[in-house]
């Protein structure tokens, strides 16, 4: 028979990005909403409790796994980002975080749905104490993240549409562990602290 073909790890996953504009991504969190309404309608049938959580997500500590520009760039102004986010990269290298802000804030106005943009903002900000803003920038690169590896806001609000205080029945309980992990993380931005990597907790999580 035929050879069998090597798993390609993550490179698979890097030919299905999905960006903030990909119609998928609505029609995805539609879904899994009804998935999980499902579940829970069943659970609800045969009198089970159930326990409902918000998972936690690592935004300090865990860059975006992939990112994308806006397909509608055209290639002088790519061309013209790329050299405004390599700028403050190298600023940001130099820790002349202002300096790197500067650029990144150009670079935005050309482009701002890159994740990697976001998350060096992010970085930056965080090296100025500048916490709500850190905060911020590091949630919006999580979401413009295009390997959607982890939840997102739409995945959040559908389970909590899903089971929480509108959602009738009163056998559901939802925690919310990103409010639980933010409270026990340093300035209140959950890292390596509990998060081993994007998802998975430490044992300090656990």
């Amino acid at each position: 028979g035929s050879a069998r073909k090597p798993w390609r790890g993550l490179e698979l996953f890097m030919e299905h990005q999905i960006s903030n504009s990909d119609p998928s991504l609505a029609f995805s969190a539609a879904t899994f909403r009804q998935n999980y309404s499902l579940m829970l309608e069943m659970a609800d049938s045969c009198g089970a409790k159930v326990i409902a959580c918000q998972p936690p997500a690592n935004l300090k500590d865990f860059p975006p796994f992939a990112s994308q520009n806006s397909p509608n760039l055209a290639d002088s102004a790519l061309s013209r980002w790329k050299e405004l986010l390599n700028h403050g990269i190298l600023a940001q290298t130099q820790k002349d975080f202002a300096a790197a802000l500067a650029s990144f804030a150009e670079a935005k106005k050309i482009d701002a749905s890159s994740a990697e943009l976001n998350f060096r903002k992010g970085m930056c900000h965080l090296a100025r104490n500048e916490l709500p803003e850190a905060a911020q920038k590091f949630e919006q690169a999580r979401e413009s993240d295009t390997l959607r590896f982890r939840p997102i806001n739409a995945i959040h609000d559908a389970i909590s549409g899903a089971c929480g205080p509108a959602a009738t029945g009163s056998n559901k309980l939802l925690l919310d562990f990103r409010k639980v992990f933010a409270e026990n993380s340093p300035h209140h931005i959950p890292g390596h602290e509990l998060l081993y990597d994007h998802v998975h907790l430490t044992e300090e999580g656990h």
